[in-house]
């Protein structure tokens, strides 16, 4: 069994493709991905990065008695549940935070979370990647997996429309869309997979704070923000965000700015201006935004978290 693999991802599109009977369709989770190797003794749970997270979700472990004998790779999305039952990614940001056992089993009773399955990337002493996205969903379906704390994700084959409704109505992120016929490519950004947004949301790179007041550094007016540009080695400047901001974040950023603050310009092309604070280009925040022009910034954004679960590096324009 690997002991690491990179997860497929998917590609922004801007519609439904043609030829929808060729597409299997999944819901969107406003989460963090995690893929989970169960070996028959030990459950390890990675992150994105490749990060161990097991620690943060002990409710996972009873995972263990699902799996039973089976030898296993999953892939999936770790979801928080808010009081409406829908999925809310700043909820999962107290999950995503959080440190010690004590404060982990506090935060189980008041931010419940959900692991929703949908991949299956090796059974029994055998890889199943190559093997078609449908008929790695059968044998997905076949483990029969449902607990209190994890369940296998709905996927409908030539159901795109129809997802894509549901999730409106829902106020889900999105929907997925997988080529049925496609095999799992570990680390790509495929156009076999494809993710329709509802809203438009992004990771991007943390490069720089303005204190609120200019002067107050303990709470954050605004954060500067880019992605980078992988054929010029460069981070680009996207825009600055000034909202989304509350008691907490103010407290979590600052506490995590400080100690990155540099002189160096990290952003490519531009200049620093009054009040503002560059620091080296290690945090990603999720951002949410309205408009995003093409010779522009980002227009009309907020910030919605931290994303631990992604390298700086790997941060890149996916309109």
């Amino acid at each position: 069994m690997p002991q690491s693999i990179a997860p497929m991802l998917a590609s922004l599109t801007h519609g439904l493709p043609p030829a929808l009977e060729l597409w299997t369709a999944e819901f969107k989770w406003d989460g963090v991905r995690a893929l989970t190797y169960w070996d028959g003794v030990t459950l390890r749970i990675r992150s994105r990065n490749d990060l161990p997270i097991e620690h943060r979700y002990p409710e996972l472990h009873q995972l263990r008695a699902g799996l039973g004998k089976h030898r296993v790779i999953l892939d999936g999305e770790i979801i928080a549940i808010d009081e409406r039952g829908q999925p809310s990614f700043p909820l999962l940001q107290q999950r995503i935070l959080v440190e010690g056992p004590e404060k982990i089993a506090r935060l189980r009773a008041s931010v419940p979370i959900c692991y929703m399955i949908f991949d299956l990337l090796h059974l029994d002493g055998a890889s199943t990647m190559g093997l078609p996205y449908v008929r790695r969903r059968e044998l997905l379906d076949g483990l029969r997996l449902g607990g209190p704390s994890w369940a296998i994700s709905p996927a409908k084959a030539g159901e795109g429309a129809a997802m894509y409704e549901v999730a409106q109505e829902q106020h889900l992120e999105g929907i997925v869309l997988k080529l049925s016929e496609a095999a799992y490519e570990p680390g790509r950004r495929t156009k076999t997979w494809l993710k329709l947004k509802l809203v438009s949301r992004q990771e991007f790179v943390i490069g720089g704070w303005i204190p609120e007041g200019g002067t107050n550094l303990k709470r954050v007016g605004a954060i500067m923000v880019g992605y980078y540009d992988m054929r010029e080695d460069a981070l680009i400047y996207a825009g600055s965000v000034g909202t989304g901001f509350d008691a907490r974040w103010h407290e979590v950023l600052t506490q995590q700015l400080t100690p990155l603050a540099q002189k160096e310009n990290p952003f490519s092309s531009r200049t620093r201006k009054a009040g503002e604070i560059f620091v080296r280009p290690e945090l990603v925040a999720e951002i949410e935004y309205r408009r995003w022009p093409v010779l522009g910034g980002i227009q009309q954004a907020a910030f919605k978290g931290l994303r631990l679960d992604k390298r700086a590096a790997t941060i890149v324009d996916e309109r």
